[in-house]
């Protein structure tokens, strides 16, 4: 049987002042030898037709973690109208700014004529915006994005997601869906709910091709932390980093919330040496990539692990608003700690 502890909500541990250890940013260097320094040298030359065969010919090589910041400069070079009009490269050109906190650029290419005019192209489009809650999709919106999809999926026999180049385990099949709600669910502070959903995927779908995504294993450990349940937080953990250190996706937001997962672990078990550079390198990736959502749960996870003082910079508040369940992990601690006086 799974073993359970007690979940966020009734506790706080104050920890010692650790040194904060956050991840390196990946080099600003692009050697020819890369697909990204190539495609980088094709853009400064202006040979827009290159540059999209090259992206074409080398999406999962492009899509290096290490650089990430570099593609995307060098993806908002490229005009638009060079690609727009192959729903695919559109897709994955939105996708890229999306999740690098540049919603207007996404939003350029998810509203394209070629996407909106697409029933499933309009329909990926809207799941690929649901999954960008550390980012610019708030969990009210995220929810209402999954609905519609779920509901023009189901009143159109046949029609699938388009499979998107890069980003693959969000638009293969339709589990990464429930991830997505997932992780929506538990911002909005539903943590019981979004458990279950999780729960329920990976113990029913020992095939399906989410067991290989690096995002679905850190949320399932994320949330199964938040809700105490440690013995599944820690294998979805130990899952999440084995398949992406192998790739350095643990170098980005995909690893992020197993990094809070593992911290929260160990502040239950009243074993806070290093919780603060787990949650100091989640914060540092988040920080990096754009994701304020994601940073400020960094933020709540410091509070909550003791190190209150910690990441006032990843504390700052995303143009999103509130998120509820920050403001219930600080009320949570807040509580315990006068309860403690």
């Amino acid at each position: 049987m799974v073993g359970r502890e007690e979940g966020w909500a009734a506790w706080a541990t104050p920890g010692s002042m650790l040194m904060s250890s956050a991840l390196s940013p990946g080099s600003s260097e692009a050697p020819e030898s890369t697909a990204v320094g190539r495609f980088l040298s094709l853009v400064e030359a202006r040979d827009w037709d290159g540059a999209i065969a090259l992206a074409v010919d080398h999406w999962q090589e492009m899509l290096d973690p290490d650089r990430f910041d570099l593609l995307v400069e060098g993806l908002r070079a490229v005009p638009p109208e060079t690609y727009i009009d192959d729903v695919r490269l559109a897709l994955a050109a939105g996708t890229i700014f999306l999740t690098w906190g540049l919603p207007d650029e996404a939003d350029a290419r998810f509203d394209a004529e070629t996407v909106r005019s697409d029933p499933a192209a309009r329909a990926t489009a809207a799941a690929l915006r649901a999954h960008a809650t550390w980012w610019t999709t708030g969990a009210d919106e995220a929810l209402v994005l999954l609905d519609q999809v779920r509901t023009d999926l189901e009143e159109t026999p046949g029609m699938e997601l388009v499979l998107t180049p890069g980003f693959e385990p969000m638009t293969t099949g339709r589990s990464m869906l429930a991830v997505s709600r997932a992780r929506a669910l538990a911002l909005q502070g539903e943590v019981g709910r979004a458990h279950s959903i999780l729960s329920d995927l990976f113990e029913g779908h020992g095939s399906d091709v989410v067991r290989d995504s690096v995002s679905a294993w850190s949320t399932k450990a994320w949330i199964a932390a938040l809700a105490g349940d440690v013995g599944r937080a820690c294998e979805a953990a130990d899952t999440a980093f084995s398949l992406a250190q192998p790739d350095g996706w643990d170098l980005t937001p995909a690893l992020a919330p197993a990094r809070l997962s593992r911290a929260l672990v160990a502040a239950y078990r009243g074993e806070p040496s290093g919780t603060i550079n787990l949650v100091a390198d989640a914060a540092e990736v988040a920080t990096r990539a754009g994701a304020m959502v994601l940073a400020q749960v960094c933020r709540a996870t410091a509070v909550m692990c003791g190190h209150a003082e910690a990441l006032t910079e990843a504390g700052e508040r995303s143009s999103l608003g509130p998120v509820p369940l920050v403001d219930d992990l600080e009320r949570a601690w807040r509580h315990r700690s006068a309860a403690r006086c």
